[in-house]
């Protein structure tokens, strides 16, 4: 999307808009932005692109040895190829191709001493480009453990640093649980796939989610929808681990905040009084004005949205 936009929008040169489409994506196509795009885009796509790689060197391959199959019983059955179509003596010989290549067919027997070399280097590039496929899936799946590797080191050298400042055990348990969901929770991930989008198109995905729920809000009922989208694109998105104490009695309230996931527990003289989970806010109020809250609030498990 942003290569098609970039090179067909123009550019500006010397302050005057230039709308040429070859001169735009001549020029397009210089820029660093150009390279550094693209590699964003392999890394993003790495896994569909390696294997999407090997699938267009196996069709060119089959292609190739069609050709040639093509060539040697071309000359052969000359009454044959006149009652036949082109593209369907070139399909029967791109089957045969295949099939020899993957061992699923069963091939026309040859008859010479080189169609039996043919033969026999169709069916040896079929067992390379199985050793490719198993090298590239191979490879896809060390960088897939490479990246586990990676959380777990990180993971180790926090348990290390931990220990070395003598944290209690509890803590160091708390902030370990946080540290694994951050890097291994499906979310997370969302979380930064959306933060590569964007501004414009992250905030009306957000809107999107997030404009039902707050329109159900009791003190936003019989609002326009288009205080709603306002109050909607404000939502910020902040995680905190299992057990951790958002504010206590007595703390002046500055936001509302609408869990997205795990339960926030709403507390009383130190006894749980309401629990609040996905889809439901609480310190609505708070948008209007700063008060002391009369509650302490602590997370069962993480990740909810702030309305500041």
């Amino acid at each position: 999307m942003d290569l098609y936009i970039q090179a067909h929008t123009g550019f500006y040169s010397d302050g005057n808009l230039i709308r040429d489409k070859k001169l735009t994506r001549r020029t397009y196509l210089r820029i660093p932005q150009f390279v550094s795009s693209l590699d964003e885009f392999y890394a993003k796509y790495f896994v569909v692109l390696k294997l999407l790689k090997v699938l267009a060197f196996t069709v060119f391959l089959a292609h190739v040895q069609a050709c040639i199959r093509f060539n040697f019983h071309h000359y052969k059955e000359e009454s044959v190829a006149h009652s036949h179509a082109l593209h369907s003596q070139y399909l029967a010989s791109m089957f045969w191709s295949v099939g020899i290549m993957t061992g699923l067919f069963e091939g026309e027997l040859p008859h010479h001493s080189i169609e039996f070399l043919f033969t026999i280097l169709v069916a040896l590039c079929g067992f390379s480009m199985f050793t490719t496929l198993c090298a590239t899936i191979f490879v896809i799946s060390k960088c897939e453990s490479g990246q586990t590797e990676a959380m777990e080191a990180r993971i180790s050298q926090l348990v290390h640093v931990l220990s070395f400042h003598r944290v209690p055990e509890d803590q160091q348990t708390q902030a370990i649980e946080y540290l694994k969901r951050y890097y291994t929770d499906t979310e997370s991930h969302d979380r930064e796939t959306c933060k590569l989008l964007c501004p414009s198109i992250a905030n009306d995905i957000q809107v999107e989610l997030w404009k039902a729920t707050i329109a159900d809000i009791s003190i936003f009922e019989g609002c326009t929808d288009q205080f709603i989208v306002a109050m909607t694109s404000l939502l910020e998105m902040v995680a905190f681990p299992a057990q951790a104490t958002l504010f206590s009695t007595g703390d002046h309230g500055d936001a509302m905040y609408v869990v997205h996931s795990g339960v926030l527990a709403i507390n009383i003289n130190s006894a749980m009084v309401r629990e609040i989970r996905k889809g439901s806010c609480f310190g609505e109020l708070s948008v209007f004005s700063s008060m002391p809250r009369f509650t302490a609030n602590e997370f069962y498990r993480d990740i909810q949205n702030a309305l500041p």
